[in-house]
């Protein structure tokens, strides 16, 4: 790790607090020059540090530059995940495919301040401005996890939603299958891809996608998208937490419910969190709408509807939309 690096890490632990300049020096083992050029560069990068006489620099708590260290700062068990972090990138799914062709590790996650060709599922675009959301993919090995893949869209699902509720005051809720609403607005789409070989026609890696509106304003969401998009703290002044402590938050939640990957660990949570169950609902089936009501999730995260005519069926995937009566 750089030295700039090594003195953003001890930044970010101290957060609103001073650290002298002599004792990073000595903690690092560079001179006090060397610690005010590269107090100097984070500066310039953007970074909020301010200098106080006879007491040092501290990091101002609204800074909110998205960091690796940043990131591990804020982890009970850093040495749970690989972090890598970029400025922007086309997609975090695409970069993390890149990644895992190289055979990533289990937990490598890849995070960006931008997308510029961000994803969504059934081909569909991920609105991704810089510096205003959360936009990360977590590579998982099948391997590792132990079970069924088709579970991870609903698990990673609900360590989010523990991730937003255990950081902030916020509650979400959930829409069959992988976004979450706030305000019934949505804040966040999760898109997982699995990756299987063509040797052995088995799911090599999976890459779980997540994409986080997380102060982006109303105005500033495409016209098409401002009466359906939201955000966590868009709307408002009082941000609690840095990106980087969600961000902390998903991925221990995550590593959290995939070690080892079991339904009855948070089939319950996801339905106490549904906002569909028992609602009249649209969905479409090989081309075709179909009225139902949610019923039910059952222990796969399928969920359970009942048709018009009193028939019970289950659906596995799919796009959903609550009836308007």
């Amino acid at each position: 790790m750089s030295s700039k690096n090594e003195i953003l890490a001890i930044l970010e632990k101290n957060r609103g607090s001073a650290v002298s300049g002599e004792a990073i020096s000595k903690q690092l083992d560079i001179s006090r020059n060397a610690v005010w050029k590269n107090i100097n560069t984070l500066k310039k990068e953007g970074y909020k540090i301010s200098s106080v006489t006879n007491k040092g620099y501290a990091l101002e708590i609204e800074n909110d530059i998205i960091s690796e260290q940043g990131i591990y700062a804020n982890m009970k068990k850093p040495e749970i995940a690989k972090i890598l972090t970029y400025k922007t990138v086309d997609s975090t799914n695409l970069e993390a495919r890149r990644i895992a062709d190289g055979k990533a590790e289990n937990m490598t996650v890849i995070v960006s301040e931008e997308q510029t060709s961000g994803r969504g599922r059934l081909g569909r675009s991920f609105f991704s401005p810089a510096n205003s959301g959360i936009y990360m993919s977590v590579i998982l090995r099948p391997e590792k996890i132990g079970a069924n893949p088709v579970l991870i869209t609903t698990a990673v699902c609900v360590a989010v939603l523990r991730a937003i509720k255990q950081s902030t005051q916020l509650n979400p809720q959930i829409k069959w299958v992988n976004d979450l609403f706030l305000n019934n607005k949505k804040i966040c789409g999760i898109l997982t891809e699995g990756i299987t070989s063509i040797e052995s026609g088995s799911i090599e890696y999976i890459i779980s996608g997540i994409g986080i509106n997380f102060s982006t304003l109303s105005d500033d969401f495409p016209k098409d998208l401002q009466n359906t998009a939201g955000s966590l703290f868009g709307n408002s002044d009082n941000v609690s937490i840095s990106r980087n402590q969600l961000i902390a938050s998903i991925i221990e939640n995550i590593n959290s419910i995939t070690s080892p990957l079991k339904a009855e660990s948070f089939i319950d949570e996801y339905k106490q969190n549904s906002m569909i169950i028992g609602k009249d609902i649209v969905f479409i089936k090989k081309g075709q709408q179909f009225n139902a009501k949610a019923i039910d999730i059952d222990s796969t995260g399928g969920l359970i509807v009942e048709m018009e005519n009193g028939q019970i069926q289950t659906l596995n995937s799919g796009e959903i939309s609550v009836r308007k009566i």
